[in-house]
């Protein structure tokens, strides 16, 4: 038995040092190229993950506006600090959790053209902050 294992195997006893050390250096090179592409990744999905809550922070905001004018028959002139919408008398307010984040600040200017609403998300047990603007129709 032993003559045939040694017949089959030859003299190959394993990989020599400068192979292995050859191999560490491609994968060393391979990760150094990899990695700095993985954390703009991560960058890039953070961004995106709080335009996210930005838009379901307006997908909140509107459907308050319309639970307001269907109520009141009339459009809301402002926004106060709840944050909800207000005519000075009534209010509607706007759902302001959003999972992992919440509306930190919501203001409204119904005086431009088109009305603009501009919305600061904050992501839950942080201080980071994103801020977007959107045109109501």
């Amino acid at each position: 038995m032993k003559k045939f294992e040694k017949k089959l195997l030859g003299n190959q006893g394993g990989f020599t040092l400068i192979e292995i050390i050859a191999v560490l250096v491609i994968l060393g090179i391979l990760a150094a190229v990899a990695v700095p592409k993985f954390m703009d990744l991560t960058d890039d999905a953070n961004e995106k993950a709080f335009e996210g809550a930005a838009a379901a922070a307006f997908s909140n905001a509107t459907l308050s506006y319309s639970r307001f004018v269907l109520r009141n028959d009339a459009a809301p002139n402002n926004i106060n600090n709840t944050p909800a919408w207000t005519d000075g008398t009534n209010s509607v307010t706007i759902e302001d959790e959003l999972g992992d984040y919440t509306i930190d600040s919501i203001s409204y200017n119904g005086s431009a053209t088109p009305p603009v609403l501009r919305i600061t998300v904050e992501k839950t047990e942080t201080s980071v902050t994103f801020t977007k603007s959107f045109n109501l129709p």
